[in-house]
Formats: structure tokens, sequence, C-alpha cells
């Protein structure tokens, strides 16, 4: 890497130089962000992004920390991961799906996530209510599933937590997906990825902050569950409107000697076309 010349002296095989973007300055950035902040549609979103991280608080502490023994618990975060990892791979197929519009993806991938989601929760309330998890870190170490200890009642509670993690992915990967279609300027988009991380940081911090003034496993259900009704109809408002946009052609594309790289376009939208700001 110390060798690599810099940018400014870096030339393509046929000699002309790379072309390098001048970054936005402090003034246009911020107002950048300001615009981001007031996007419609990124406020529409804004309480799945407030969802995103807030269930953390429940799934690590008040589910799987008073569920499970310390043992059983490192078991079940490898599944929760690798559930997360899964779903991930599985809904990104689906919204790359090119045999299918923009729009119907995000509203099929959206109907998923809201009945996926819509499922967990309500065995995580069973879970909850047969296992009295308002005991919290009251509850004995020798009261807590093990997977070796506890036979088959270990297994519904194992099943609930890895549906914790797979929803996880598919809210986060859903939510990175559908702001991608809002435009096909990337620091634009960097924007809305700033927005989302930082709301949903701050849902993260708010949950933990409730936990530590001792709001009761039940109430943190209860928030996480009535964040989730709220968010998911105006998500669905929101993947209903993908694809209503305006497109500029664009030139073919072509290598360093010249040869068109273009492909044939197709009847969907995303094909040879820069989306305009929804």
């Amino acid at each position: 890497l110390w060798r690599s010349p810099p940018p400014h002296k870096v030339r393509r095989s046929d000699g002309a130089p790379v072309q390098l973007e001048k970054p936005p300055n402090l003034r246009e950035e911020l107002r950048g962000m300001g615009e981001a902040v007031r996007h419609p549609k990124l406020l529409l979103l804004a309480p799945l992004f407030l969802y995103a991280n807030w269930f953390y608080t429940y799934e690590f502490d008040s589910f799987n920390g008073a569920l499970f023994n310390v043992r059983t618990q490192g078991l079940c975060n490898a599944f929760f991961w690798g559930s997360q990892m899964a779903a991930s791979v599985a809904l990104a197929a689906s919204l790359d799906d090119a045999r299918a519009s923009a729009r119907r993806r995000a509203l099929r991938a959206c109907a998923f996530v809201a009945l996926f989601g819509a499922a967990t929760w309500a065995a995580a309330l069973k879970v909850h209510v047969m296992f009295g998890l308002d005991r919290g870190a009251s509850a004995t170490s020798a009261s807590r599933l093990d997977f070796l200890d506890s036979g088959g009642g270990f297994f519904f509670p194992l099943l609930v937590y890895m549906c914790f993690g797979a929803g996880d992915a598919l809210v986060q990967c859903w939510a990175y997906w559908v702001m991608s279609q809002l435009d096909d300027d990337i620091t634009v988009l960097s924007r809305y990825a700033g927005v989302y991380g930082s709301i949903k940081s701050a849902g993260s911090g708010i949950a933990w902050a409730l936990e530590g003034f001792g709001v009761s496993p039940s109430t943190q259900l209860a928030i996480n569950i009535a964040l989730f009704t709220i968010a998911m109809p105006l998500a669905g408002y929101v993947a209903s409107t993908v694809g209503q946009v305006r497109f500029t052609q664009l030139p073919p594309a072509r290598d360093d000697e010249g040869a068109d790289l273009s492909t044939p376009t197709t009847p969907i939208e995303e094909q040879g076309a820069v989306r305009q700001p929804s």
C-alpha cells in the first residue's frame, strides 16, 4: 500500500486519468443531512428504525438471560446468530429476484417480515407467561433451563430465540434495501443510512436505560410489540410506493478500449436507469 501512487496520478490502461468525485464540504453535508432527516419516507420508517435495535434488551436480558443457565445461553446465542445469517441470505435472494418488479419485491418481503414478526412475538408472549419471566435476575440458576437437563422443555424457547435472531435480520436487511430504492446517489444513501443508524442506536440506548431504571420485562415486551405494530403498516405504505419514481437513461457503459458493456434492457424498472429522489 505504501508504494501506491497518489490518486491524481493513477491512469487507466488508455492513459486517461481516473476521475475522482469531489466530496461535499461541511455546509453541503449539513444541508444534505437536514434534507435526509426531513425525508417523508424516512419519517414514515422512523418507528421501524427505532424498533430495529430496541428488542435486544428484552431478547438478551429478559429472555435469554433469565430463561437459560450460562452454558445454555451460549448455545442459544450460537443458534440466534446462525438464524440471523440464514434469514439474511434468504431475504436477500428474494429481494434480488429480477423476475419481479421492485414494488412487488418490497411488498412481498414486507408482508413476510410482518407475519414472521407477529408470529414470533405471539410465541414469545406465550413463553413469557409460561415461565414467568418477570422474575428476571431473581430466578435461581438451578431453576433455569439447561439444554441437557431440561428435556423437551428446552426446545420451544430455543425456537423462539432463533426466531428473534431471524426477525432481527429480516427487519434490518429489509430496511437497508428499501432505503436503497429511495435514491441512486451514493452520498444521499449514505446519509439515509446514517439516519437509520442514529435512530436504531437511540432505540437501543433507551431500552437499556429503561431496564436500568427497573422497567419490568413485561413492559419491555409490551413496548416491543407496540413498536412493531405501529412500524409495519407504515413500512407497508413505503413499500407500496417503491418504483413510483422518474428515470434518467444512462449512456452505455464502456470499457477502457471503448467497447460497449451495457446489457439489453428488461421491463424491470431498475435496469439501465438512475432513479431520481422520490
